[in-house]
């Protein structure tokens, strides 16, 4: 059975200078899905292509599968190399990672609103400033992305304290018993329909788990390399991408091919991360799509407020995606960075030495 494995590894090695590879350039590749999707209702779009609109939801899918990749890996290093999990210091770099730009934005909204300039729905902020964006089902266009943010935070609410009190092992059977519920739970969805709201709120946390268990499998899937790294398995993971993409456009079937959507993200991670040799692995490192990549949390936060298509409200490409870019730019050097450097002051400390390591740096796309 493929399952955790805690052990140091000489190649799969996180540290403040060295990234893991591809990693970067999947978040570019998410975060221009989400560009894209966002820009079909823009003035100028070419309306034949509309039906690009639906891979905004592939992009937010990788960021999760990926997020939970992140995490866990970096949950099972610091047990590795010292021994214990804190949590007051997961969750204290959690807030430098997240809160900063997330807050700034909400902020800028605030202040835009009360100049008139924004239209806001009623509890708008409160949803937003609590991160309960999520159960907030009549929220405006400007912060229409929230319900993703505070779903990854509810749930690493959880699954750090889950892992510390049960361990990886029992934490890796408890993550596919979610995995199958859940699934349960969605296809429920097609005999009763009223449950739609409630049950849509597990595509989220369903992708974020797949994350968490391609982490702990990751040394027993490296084992099997020779048949993940086969010319065979690429062309079959090709072939199924492509289906699954078939059926992600049939939107009665899409609830069912979620979670195969997810694992099979997690396997492209996994191939692209060990095989950056590769073709996809040397476009995926690239200078631009790696940038792109660094940038991606600013740019996702940020993209709302000028990729609008609201009824009678329309932004004009490429103006509204230059004006993206240049924000999340300003986004990233003057909030974002600074406090990616003040989160590497809570990074585990080696016991031997009592000096903070560097497990917890940014790598390959900031969890």
């Amino acid at each position: 059975m493929i399952g955790p494995r805690l052990k140091k590894t000489r190649r799969f090695r996180l540290s403040s200078t060295q990234r893991l590879p591809s990693l970067d350039g999947l978040r570019g590749v998410s975060i221009l899905l989400v560009l894209l999707a966002h820009s079909t209702g823009a003035t100028n779009f070419p309306q034949r292509l509309w039906f690009l609109e639906e891979l905004g939801e592939l992009g937010v899918l990788i960021f999760f599968v990926i997020s939970g990749f992140l995490i866990t890996t970096l949950l099972m290093k610091e047990k590795a190399e010292t021994g214990e999990i804190s949590l007051r210091r997961f969750y204290i770099r959690r807030i430098l990672r997240i809160f900063p730009v997330a807050y700034f934005y909400i902020g800028v909204v605030a202040l835009l609103s009360a100049f008139g300039l924004v239209q806001l729905s009623q509890h708008d902020l409160a949803f937003a400033l609590s991160y309960l964006m999520n159960y907030h089902s009549n929220c405006a266009w400007i912060f229409g992305h929230f319900w993703s943010l505070t779903v990854e935070e509810q749930f690493y609410l959880l699954w750090p304290p889950l892992v510390v009190v049960l361990g990886f092992e029992k934490s890796f059977t408890a993550a596919v018993a979610f995995l199958f519920l859940a699934q349960f739970g969605r296809i429920a969805i097609w005999l009763v329909p009223a449950w739609t709201a409630t049950v849509g709120l597990l595509r989220g946390p369903q992708a974020i788990v797949v994350g968490c268990i391609l982490a702990m499998s990751w040394e027993r899937m490296r084992a099997r390399k020779t048949l993940f790294a086969s010319s065979f398995f690429s062309i079959f993971l090709l072939l199924a991408s492509t289906l699954q993409l078939y059926f992600w456009r049939i939107h009665s079937l899409r609830r069912v091919p979620l979670p195969v959507m997810s694992l099979l993200i997690g396997l492209w991670i996994f191939h692209c991360v060990e095989s950056p040799e590769s073709m996809i692995g040397k476009i995926l490192n690239s200078r631009l799509l790696s940038a792109i990549g660094v940038l991606s949390y600013s740019l996702y936060v940020w993209q709302e407020m000028f990729l609008i298509y609201s009824p009678g409200t329309k932004t004009e490409i490429p103006w509204n995606l230059m004006a993206t870019l240049g924000v999340a730019i300003i986004s990233y050097h003057l909030v974002e960075r600074p406090f990616l450097r003040l989160k590497s002051r809570f990074a585990p400390s080696d016991p031997h030495t009592g000096k903070s390591k560097t497990i917890d740096a940014t790598p390959g796309g900031v969890a």
